[in-house]
C-alpha cells in the first residue's frame, strides 16, 4: 500500500500533505460507478419514504 511508504511517527502514524497528495487512488470502471450511483439514489429515495411513513405512524399514535 502506498500510504505505508509515506507514513511516519510511532504512537500515532501521520502522513504529510505533500505525500498524501501524491498517493494514487484507482477509479472504478464507469459502469460500476454508474451502478453505485443509481443504487445510492434508490437508497436515498427509500429512506425518505420510510421516514415519511414513520412520521405518519407516530402522528397517528400521538392523537
Amino acid at each position: 500500500m502506498q500510504i505505508r511508504r509515506y507514513k511516519y511517527g510511532t504512537a500515532i502514524a501521520s502522513i504529510g500533505r505533500e505525500d498524501f497528495e501524491n498517493i494514487l487512488v484507482p477509479l472504478l470502471p464507469k459502469e460500476d460507478t454508474k451502478k453505485i450511483e443509481e443504487e445510492m439514489k434508490q437508497a436515498i429515495k427509500l429512506r425518505k419514504e420510510a421516514n415519511s411513513i414513520i412520521l405518519k405512524a407516530k402522528s397517528a399514535f400521538d392523537k
